[in-house]
């Protein structure tokens, strides 16, 4: 079970009372955990202030955080946080909702090895420790996506796909969230 967002609905994302509704519906999630009936609780858009917090309060820490996170929107400080902290990370939009399907960078690699852009992308993500879940609705797609294991981004490749990283979030944005 998971968290999928910091904020509340029907609330300002600056009400203080956010971050109490926050805890309080973490708390549900250990008990319910510690009584049997949830497996794993985990946490989604949280941000290293968000999971910080949360740290500070809970008996039963993440199992898991789930954030955006692709070549354009890299973040080292929470990838850091969870490999410290031992969370896995998870990271939706590895392929920034297909506009890095076009990204020159990622297109040169892809023809060096001879695969497709979201196979680049997706190893990508996986060299870096990541739990990566591309979203498609085409069957062809998802195969492509699963045939990645057919070579290795190398240190030039890796440091080149580094340098797309410009803060840019294709989705939304919790930094907003109290």
């Amino acid at each position: 079970m998971m968290i999928h967002w910091p904020g509340v609905s029907k609330m300002k994302s600056h009400d203080p009372q956010v971050r109490e509704l926050r805890k309080e519906s973490w708390k549900v999630l250990e008990e319910n955990q510690v009584n049997g009936r949830i497996k794993h609780v985990g946490v989604s858009n949280y941000t290293l202030y968000h999971l910080e917090d949360l740290m500070s309060y809970c008996s039963i820490k993440p199992a898991v955080l789930q954030n955006e996170f692709h070549p354009r929107y890299q973040e080292s400080d929470i990838l850091q946080f969870c490999q410290e902290n031992d969370i896995m990370f998870m990271g939706y939009s590895p392929l920034g909702q297909g506009d890095l399907l076009s990204d020159r960078t990622i297109i040169g690699i892809a023809g060096k090895h001879n695969v497709s852009p979201s196979n680049v992308l997706v190893q990508w993500s996986l060299q870096k420790g990541i739990i990566c879940i591309p979203r498609t609705s085409k069957p062809e797609r998802v195969i492509e996506n699963l045939d990645y294991s057919s070579f290795m981004l190398d240190n030039d490749d890796l440091e080149q796909i580094a340098q797309l990283n410009d803060g840019h979030k294709f989705c939304w944005d919790p930094h907003r969230v109290v």
